[in-house]
């Protein structure tokens, strides 16, 4: 999709070859969408697989006092002693769970498990999130800056170290009306510019079809 400096693209360029485009990631139009009248489960969600990774980060907003909840398959992960066992809904849940999910939060917490791997790269999360118009604290990855404009950047508090997650996390409170304001505003043009929809084309028109 024209963004060049994206390492991948760089690196197939490299190997000789050629015509090679970044086609990220994408919602669901038809299910990632604002919801109304979902009552309020936490000020920040976590919707995800475990990793160690994502396990220090969600105890470490604990630990600080942030309001949370965890959804996902991770009780046999967890040790018998973990804070986190109060304040996990176990198990798979479906896309439309998920957005009831996001729906009832004040931020989503998104972490990349290649965060201390790569400062590229973006999960579906990214772009599920913002149409359904929810703020999300999302680690910090090259592509937002190229993918996205400022007003769809303006519900994301993108943080680089684990300190900065708190700091934004604990400010949740204060702002979180203003950012879901924001996360809703921006929601109509994730939907019509990040679906798979605009994907396919995308791909049909670059080869030509």
């Amino acid at each position: 999709m024209g963004l060049q400096l994206l390492e991948p693209v760089d690196a197939y360029a490299a190997a000789g070859l050629r015509h090679v485009r970044f086609l990220p990631s994408a919602c669901d139009a038809a299910v990632h969408r604002p919801l109304d009248g979902v009552a309020r489960e936490s000020a920040v969600s976590f919707a995800g697989d475990w990793s160690p990774l994502r396990e220090r980060l969600v105890e470490r907003l604990a630990g600080e006092g942030v309001d949370l909840r965890v959804y996902g398959p991770w009780r046999r992960k967890l040790g018998p002693d973990s804070p986190l066992r109060a304040k996990l809904e176990h198990g798979f849940f479906s896309p439309e769970r998920m957005v009831q999910i996001f729906a009832g939060c004040d931020a989503t917490l998104n972490v990349h498990t290649w965060r201390e791997r790569f400062d590229f790269g973006l999960n579906p999360r990214v772009f599920e999130a913002g149409a359904c118009g929810t703020p999300q604290l999302v680690d910090h990855k090259r592509e937002l800056d190229e993918l996205f404009t400022p007003t769809q950047r303006a519900a994301m508090l993108i943080y680089r170290s684990d300190d900065e997650l708190v700091s934004l996390a604990r400010s949740l409170p204060a702002r979180a009306a203003e950012l879901r304001a924001a996360a809703l505003a921006a929601a109509p043009s994730f939907q019509r510019e990040h679906s798979y929809g605009a994907r396919v084309a995308e791909l049909l028109r670059v080869v030509g079809i």
